[in-house]
């Protein structure tokens, strides 16, 4: 629900999941249960039906006096383009009190259009339209550069410099003061500055407590680099035990979860008590290197990223203090998948990886996030073949492989393991794996810390 700043209009989503297929998975329960609950969520998957999604609009001052009455509502609806086909709303904002700016986007999440609407009218005109072409509209806010200008000098003064690259700022209603906050790479500071003069500034938190605690600790030393891979560069991460030795030959093990989800409490934990190396690369298809390096895993989805992954393991094992016969790799959701697709490439560099909550057939995982990278599958019909574990099975077959999933996952649900299982099993290929009963996609966090054999 999205209130207009003035208290008069709410404005709020309506979804109708009526034509959504219902998706049953086994609910265990306390050990003291003797029968087991069958449990369903609507899960709209490639190529079904969605939600139909509505935005509607309500004047606060109209409101009936009847309680059993029903307000009057508005539909503030979609651009022309979309109304006679599935689509998606993905922000709602007020731009003033009463106009409200909506982002649309279609099905395959090609075309993105703004509308701003009127309140109390309800009418609706397109604001900006975005149209991609073999590849996907991508409404993320990725981190900004942020610059200090003065009106009548040419020079720049960036903010993000020196040993802090991650900013907030909040300014006084005149906006002659701000607080900026440092996220890091190291400790968080809080300082007090002139607008008119970033030079000064007054220290309001800098955690000099809490680094000295840190100074007392064994902390993991953190290397950037670039691996060359062709017509670009892969960007990579090395964490390096604390009392990391140049001329010892390490294990490495290659995190390849997706970046919100990487736990760097659980690799600083494997680089501090097993005396190993952690390796992060961000491959084709990530963000803030340009639209064709993202959009180049467009509807073959894990081909390019696992190629990429490949690539920086066998840059790893060319280093003098690198082990090149023990390089593992481990990932969770699509992390899971794209670590099983590593290991299907058959490549010898990995011998043996974990994939916890895989993905293993898109055809199994959501619509809205499928689509967006492989399309419908009537349209893409050979990728998704491709792309599925199911069909690479004996191909794991020099290789340790683990899978981790939760039975009662309503994320990645326990389909995709359990299709996988078959398949290993049909191609007589040796595996391991470890189902946790009760577990679902709100607890797999715990899954690296707790759950993995180390």
């Amino acid at each position: 629900m999205w209130f207009s700043p003035d208290g008069r209009y709410l404005v709020y989503a309506q979804s109708n999941d009526t034509q959504v297929k219902w998706f049953p998975y086994m609910w265990y329960g306390k050990y003291s249960d003797m029968y087991t609950t069958v449990k369903k969520i609507a899960y709209p998957k490639p190529g079904s039906p969605n939600p139909v999604v509505k935005i509607k609009m309500v004047d606060l001052n109209k409101l009936p006096t009847n309680e059993s009455q029903v307000p009057n509502t508005m539909d503030l609806n979609p651009p022309a383009e979309f109304t006679n086909i599935e689509h998606y709303y993905t922000n709602v904002g007020w731009a003033s009190s009463t106009k409200v700016l909506i982002w649309w986007l279609n099905r395959v999440q090609d075309t993105f259009i703004s509308s701003i609407c009127d309140a109390p009218s309800g009418r609706c005109a397109e604001n900006q339209k975005t149209q991609v072409t073999n590849g996907w509209v991508d409404t993320k806010t990725y981190l900004v550069g942020i610059f200090r200008v003065q009106k009548h000098r040419p020079e720049t003064d960036t903010f993000t410099d020196g040993d802090c690259k991650y900013f907030s700022a909040s300014f006084s209603l005149e906006a002659s003061w701000y607080i900026l906050t440092c996220y890091g790479p190291n400790l968080p500071r809080v300082t007090l500055h002139k607008t008119k003069s970033s030079a000064w500034y007054k220290e309001l938190e800098m955690n000099r407590a809490l680094e000295k605690k840190m100074s007392e600790l064994a902390i993991p030393k953190r290397r950037n680099f670039k691996i060359p891979a062709g017509k670009y560069d892969l960007l990579a991460t090395e964490f390096l035990p604390p009392n990391f030795d140049e001329n010892k030959k390490y294990a490495v093990h290659f995190e390849v979860t997706e970046l919100f989800l990487r736990q760097l409490g659980w690799v600083a934990y494997l680089v501090s008590n097993f005396d190993i190396i952690v390796v992060m690369v961000d491959g084709r298809g990530t963000g803030n290197r340009g639209e064709s390096f993202k959009q180049a895993v467009y509807k073959l989805l894990g081909e390019y990223e696992a190629q990429d992954v490949i690539t920086a393991g066998r840059y790893m094992q060319e280093k003098k203090y690198v082990d090149p016969k023990k390089l593992s790799v481990w990932g969770w959701s699509f992390g899971g998948f794209l670590t099983s697709y590593v290991l299907s490439k058959n490549s010898s560099v990995f011998k043996c990886g974990i994939a916890v909550a895989p993905v293993t057939d898109w055809r199994y995982y959501d619509s809205a996030y499928t689509e967006r990278y492989m399309g419908v599958p009537k349209e893409n019909e050979e990728g998704y073949r491709y792309t599925s574990l199911l069909s690479r099975a004996a191909k794991f077959s020099n290789v340790d492989y683990l899978i981790i999933h939760g039975a009662a996952d309503d994320n990645v649900h326990y389909q995709h393991t359990a299709q996988m299982v078959r398949a290993l099993t049909e191609a007589e290929v040796k595996f391991r794996v470890q189902v946790r009963p009760v577990l679902n996609s709100a607890d797999a966090s715990a899954v690296p810390t707790r759950f993995i054999p180390r």
